[in-house]
């Protein structure tokens, strides 16, 4: 029996730690030690690496430092001849590409498509700027090497339809668009009670990386909206999770706006102490501004330890917990209405009970064997597409997949 053999390409891994570092782990590592498939990770790196989750996958990786960043985007002047060594050295069936950021997605694809290799990509969000300067550089990719890589993938994989639906650079592709939902790691999935109202000494939590890349994610806006909380009852807390290179200005920001007793900063902290600060606290919000938001992984996260959301009606977010049963969805950037969101979950105990069990529930669903078994169904029909025409490439003829141990 042959073993699928996939390239699985993404623009940053560890121990830099973000949605599509844990996305790209958990999928190879389900893939290989569920389904036999033998799996490589390619990765650059973005700046700022981090070091405070501990990877206990398998999965073999190669690194390919950048020459240059631009904007927060890495690229390397030789990535074009290194994704061709290995191509020729590993000799994938398939290259799956998760694009969150441009650069080594896009030469590993012209690559891969010169070699007639299938490309799958998941398009996990819309590579955008944040604000008018910045925006020029994704603009511009996108009305080129983005709208290459697009057209050369066999089948594009979002994380949710309502955002394939409503991004302007799928609209054209909407003919080789599947959802597959994310899962959340096995840790998250701990078979024990989340804690009640009254053991969770804490009210609010936010995660995020802490940097200008990932501004999108509204810290300054759970600010106002704590701002507005604190002005109306005596104390109400929020924890910020994450670090990077802002970190410095969101304190500044804190102490101009005098909520240095209300927020903590606890930094980057591991996937065990996340999970420890998630069932210490009551509401989670998510109040991102911008498209680049995807799925929104932390949302699920935060769900299955029994934390009711306040999210952003943008992106991938509505998709990522049931409006009204297990949060509520607001208008990005309305401090108001955040404020509005987490003072209605937090003045209900009852009503926070139903909610937080619906949001266990609906967080727990989320299951990453499910997952790799549906993608590893999308690498079968490709590679059975490729066969059926009779396409040149390196891809075995006859591959199947072992059985899920």
């Amino acid at each position: 029996m042959i073993c699928l053999r996939v390239l699985e390409v993404v623009s940053s891994f560890y121990p830099n730690v973000g949605g599509s570092e844990t996305f790209t782990d958990e999928l190879s590592t389900r893939l290989t030690e569920k389904f036999d498939v033998d799996c490589l990770i390619l990765h650059s790196e973005r700046p700022g690496s981090r070091s405070t989750q501990i990877r206990t996958g398998r999965v073999p990786t190669i690194s390919v430092p950048p020459d240059i960043m631009l904007s927060t985007t890495p690229f390397g002047i030789e990535w074009l001849d290194l994704s061709k060594e290995v191509l020729s050295d590993f000799q994938p069936d398939l290259v799956h590409i998760s694009l969150p950021l441009p650069g080594l997605a896009d030469v590993v694809a012209w690559s891969a498509a010169r070699r007639a290799l299938p490309v799958l990509l998941t398009y996990h969000n819309d590579v955008l700027g944040w604000n008018l300067i910045q925006g020029m550089m994704p603009l511009t990719y996108n009305l080129s090497s983005g709208t290459i890589t697009r057209l050369l993938a066999v089948r594009i994989v979002v994380d949710s339809t309502s955002y394939a639906q409503s991004s302007p650079w799928l609209a054209r592709h909407r003919h080789k668009i599947l959802a597959i939902s994310p899962g959340i790691s096995d840790d998250f999935l701990r078979p024990d009670a989340v804690p009640d109202y009254d053991s969770r000494p804490q009210d609010i939590i936010f995660v995020g990386r802490l940097e200008a890349g990932a501004g999108y994610k509204g810290l300054p806006v759970l600010l106002r909206a704590l701002k507005m909380l604190t002005d109306k009852r005596e104390a109400f807390s929020l924890t910020v999770v994450g670090g990077g290179s802002w970190h410095g200005k969101y304190e500044k920001l804190v102490a101009d706006m005098q909520l240095g007793k209300e927020v903590t900063f606890a930094g980057g902290v591991p996937r065990s102490e996340l999970i420890s600060l998630l069932r210490q606290h009551k509401a989670f919000v998510m109040p991102s501004t911008s498209r680049a938001e995807g799925f929104g992984l932390a949302l699920m996260e935060a769900q299955s330890q029994g934390l009711p959301v306040v999210a952003s009606n943008i992106g991938g977010l509505p998709g990522a917990m049931v409006p009204g049963k297990t949060g509520f969805l607001v208008r990005p950037g309305d401090a108001a209405a955040v404020a509005t969101g987490v003072a209605d979950l937090l003045s209900d105990k009852d009503e926070w009970t139903r909610k937080s069990r619906a949001a266990a529930d609906f967080g727990r669903a989320a299951n990453w064997d499910n997952a790799a078994r549906k993608y590893l169904d999308v690498f079968e029909t490709i590679l059975a597409e490729k066969t059926a025409t009779k396409q040149p490439g390196s891809a075995r003829n006859g591959t199947t997949r072992r059985s899920a141990k």
